[in-house]
C-alpha cells in the first residue's frame, strides 16, 4: 500500500507493507522528548528508587521506622515523563470543569525505566522543561501505588504507566 500527498501528485511519502507497524517505543520517546518536527510533551521529574534490602541513616532500630527521612537507602534518577490526572468516579455530585478530582495521577515512563511499588516521583521547581536541569528543588512528592507495563503482541514492554498518589510527608 502506498500513501500519497493530498495534492494528488504521484510523490510517495512512504511505503507501508504488511510487515511494517508502529514502533511504540520510538513514538513514546518522540512524545516525551520531542523530535525534529515535534515539541516535547513530557516534563522532567526525579524518580527515587528505594533499595529495600539496606537501611538508611534515618532508620531507627528501636521504633522500626525512618525518623527524619526514608527508612531505606535510595538512588535518585532524573528523567522525562508525561502526567495525566487519575479520574475519580463521583456519583454524589457533578463537579465543575477544572475541579481537581483526586490526588492521584498516572505517570507514563519509557520502557527502560526501573520502577517498583513504593518508589517516589518528585515534581521539580524549574522554569524550562526543554533541557535537562542541573539544579532543581522538589515541589511535590508522589508515591507509586501500582505499575502497569504496556506490552505488544510479542510481549515486549513498550512503556509503563504508574498510578501515583500525592504524599504530604516531607523530610
Amino acid at each position: 500500500m502506498q500513501w500519497e500527498s493530498n495534492n494528488n501528485s504521484s510523490r510517495k511519502l512512504f511505503d507501508v507493507t504488511i510487515a511494517d507497524g508502529i514502533d511504540l517505543r520510538k513514538e513514546f520517546h518522540y512524545i516525551i522528548y520531542g523530535s525534529l518536527t515535534k515539541q516535547p510533551l513530557g516534563h522532567w521529574v526525579v524518580i527515587r528508587h528505594f533499595d529495600l534490602n539496606t537501611k538508611s541513616k534515618y532508620w531507627n532500630k528501636y521504633s522500626k521506622e525512618g525518623i527524619g527521612g526514608p527508612p531505606n537507602t535510595w538512588k535518585d534518577t532524573i528523567l522525562r515523563t508525561r502526567r495525566v490526572p487519575q479520574p475519580r468516579v463521583n456519583t454524589e455530585s457533578v463537579e465543575k470543569i477544572g475541579d481537581i478530582f483526586s490526588d492521584q495521577f498516572i505517570y507514563y515512563f519509557e520502557y527502560t525505566t526501573v520502577l517498583q511499588v513504593g518508589d517516589q516521583v518528585f515534581e521539580l521547581n524549574i522554569n524550562d522543561h526543554t533541557n535537562q536541569p542541573t539544579t532543581y528543588t522538589f515541589t511535590e512528592k508522589y508515591d507509586i501505588k501500582r505499575v502497569h507495563p504496556y506490552r505488544m503482541e510479542n510481549g515486549n514492554t513498550q512503556y509503563y504507566a504508574a498510578i501515583c498518589e500525592y504524599n504530604t510527608i516531607t523530610y
